[in-house]
């Protein structure tokens, strides 16, 4: 069970709700599946990316990859 999100407030006009997912890169869909058809021009290191995530956004990090949210889960403590 992940732990509660307790990032910043969001405010929609009188309204001030809590944010639905974890902070977390965005991701260019278009960039990414170009990059898988030509990968000796878009160079691409996975562990690089992930690293990076990690550093950025601690813990858990959110990001949309086309349809599908994916949560990073960056310490062994939050796997089951």
């Amino acid at each position: 069970m992940l732990p509660k999100v307790c990032g910043p407030q969001i405010s929609k006009g009188r309204h001030v709700t809590k944010r639905k997912y974890p902070d977390g890169p965005r991701i260019n869909l278009p960039l990414v599946i170009l990059g898988q058809l030509l990968p000796k021009r878009v160079r691409f290191d996975p562990l690089t990316f992930a690293a990076g995530i990690a550093r950025e956004f601690g813990d858990i990090a959110h990001y949309k990859l086309g349809p599908l949210h994916v949560y990073q889960l960056n310490h062994p403590n939050l796997y089951a």
